[in-house]
């Protein structure tokens, strides 16, 4: 299983392509901090769903801020409906960037 952090989408596409990598778990967090609109640059219009068994839940802006989800340039809302769309039946799993159980309880409520 492959995450991807902090390489563009044309990293990721092109290893797929040369060596047939396993599959992906997509964090759309690290895509927007390279400065890649996660759903309709990298996901909606990429091969790598077609690779992706494992969603993070994380968001961030562009400048690689982290953000609550939802509340950054990480389109997980849009990349959500998309895999509930299309059956999606992998791993989705909710990153807090705040620490203990008060940052996952801010994390969940956010989005």
């Amino acid at each position: 299983l492959v995450e991807n952090t902090g390489a563009c989408s044309a990293v990721y596409k092109e290893a797929y392509n040369r060596d047939g990598m396993p599959e992906f778990a997509f964090n759309p967090a690290q895509f927007a901090a390279v400065g890649e609109k996660p759903f309709l640059r990298v996901f909606y219009r990429g091969t790598l769903r077609k690779h992706t068994v494992h969603f993070y839940l994380d968001d961030g802006l562009f400048n690689g801020t982290p953000t609550l989800p939802g509340q950054g340039n990480g389109e997980v809302k849009e990349i959500i409906s998309m895999l509930r769309c299309r059956g999606y039946n992998g791993a989705i799993t909710l990153r807090a960037r705040s620490g203990g159980t008060a940052g996952f309880r801010e994390a969940a409520l956010a989005f």
